[in-house]
């Protein structure tokens, strides 16, 4: 329904939605995955779906108690996250990927996800964008998006996106004189957001952005699982370094 989908597009871009501390959204990260394997061809357009980053959608969401039925399959896919490209002066695929971590109140992440706003930017080596899509149900671009540094978009959806990653975007581009890191950014205008399927929409900060890498340049992934801690006595330490006092 893209009617839904505007309404929360125009609400992300006027500030009609309701800002909360911590929404379904909260601890939300926006990045940028590439995959050398990918060879950028117009006849494979649009290039949503091959990312292979998106997370299995959970159809029985609501059967399983409300739990995430693919939490360990979508941590290890975004263990492979590569915001780094090899291929040199030809086109790389990149897919901007929004990612979710638990809150210290979650076991897991449970976004409900209908709208982002955002930008990118680059400095120094020319970048040149040969082709570029959304992967929602609706975006409202700025006139000058995506070809001038400091541009921003807004993509949304008719239905809440609950998986722990969801592509927002894609683009495939090259730098030919050199080095070059693409980087999302907050929208100029409007900020970076996430929105929720409330009505207003609850937004939510994304909380870092990631880059891509082009030609030589390394990319940039902000998105890193928290790793488990786990208690262990002075007696275990020191066994286990072969320590007697």
């Amino acid at each position: 329904m893209k009617v839904a989908s505007w309404i929360v597009c125009a609400s992300l871009l006027v500030g009609t939605a309701g800002i909360a501390d911590a929404g379904p959204n909260v601890r939300g990260f926006l990045t940028f995955h590439t995959d050398d394997s990918v060879i950028y061809t117009s006849d494979d357009e649009p290039y949503c779906m091959p990312s292979g980053l998106d997370c299995p959608v959970d159809f029985d969401y609501t059967d399983n108690g409300g739990g995430y039925e693919y939490e360990d399959q979508c941590q290890a896919s975004l263990l492979n996250i590569n915001p780094t490209s090899g291929l040199g002066i030809a086109p790389a695929v990149g897919w901007v990927i929004a990612a979710f971590l638990p809150n210290n109140s979650q076991d897991m992440a449970e976004p409900r996800l209908t709208g982002v706003t955002f930008g990118m930017s680059w400095s120094g080596n020319d970048l040149t964008i040969v082709s570029h899509g959304g992967c929602g149900d609706f975006q409202l671009d700025e006139p000058s998006w995506p070809d001038t540094p400091f541009s921003g978009t807004a993509v949304t959806w008719s239905s809440a996106k609950t998986t722990q990653a969801t592509s927002v975007y894609w683009i495939a581009a090259y730098s030919y004189y050199g080095p070059l890191e693409v980087e999302l950014i907050a929208h100029p205008t409007q900020g970076g957001k996430f929105a929720d399927d409330s009505v207003p929409a609850v937004l939510d900060d994304i909380e870092e952005y990631g880059t891509l890498g082009l030609n030589g340049a390394t990319g940039f992934d902000p998105y890193v699982p928290a790793t488990p801690t786990i208690e262990t006595s002075w007696g275990e330490v020191k066994a286990l370094f072969g320590r007697e006092d």
